[in-house]
């Protein structure tokens, strides 16, 4: 198993009109490209993650439950949206925003690098 960084920027130098996403594999490996939105961006970022770890047993996933779901602005729209609440079995918490569910991707843990947030159907909201 290889230690997966990401990050997502709308300040690149190069692309100062799009949004430039990247993951570092390791050993000078890297994945990157442009998009026009923040969500598109995140969403191809999150597909390329699962690409990379499709069929990787060595993939860690650790439990979570549901606590709550809040709305809180989105500081790119400036529009209203839903966050999810969730414990992780190690302690914290986090904030998932619901459209990741809508798009049916693996959440990755922001505490436990490469390791996938195990998220039961049955809580997920709607």
């Amino acid at each position: 198993m290889y230690r997966m960084t990401t990050f997502i920027t709308d300040n690149h130098p190069d692309f100062p009109e799009q949004w430039y996403w990247e993951i570092s594999l390791g050993d000078n490996n890297k994945l990157s490209g442009i998009a026009e939105t923040r969500s598109d961006a995140m969403l191809v970022l999150c597909q390329t993650m699962l690409a990379e770890v499709d069929g990787d047993e060595s993939v860690e996933k650790i439990d979570t439950q549901y606590v709550t779901v809040t709305s809180v602005e989105d500081p790119d729209t400036h529009q209203e949206v839903e966050v999810e609440i969730r414990k992780l079995a190690s302690g914290p918490m986090v904030g998932i925003d619901a459209s990741v569910f809508d798009a049916d991707i693996d959440v990755y843990s922001p505490y436990d690098p490469g390791t996938i947030l195990h998220i039961p159907d049955d809580e997920c909201i709607d």
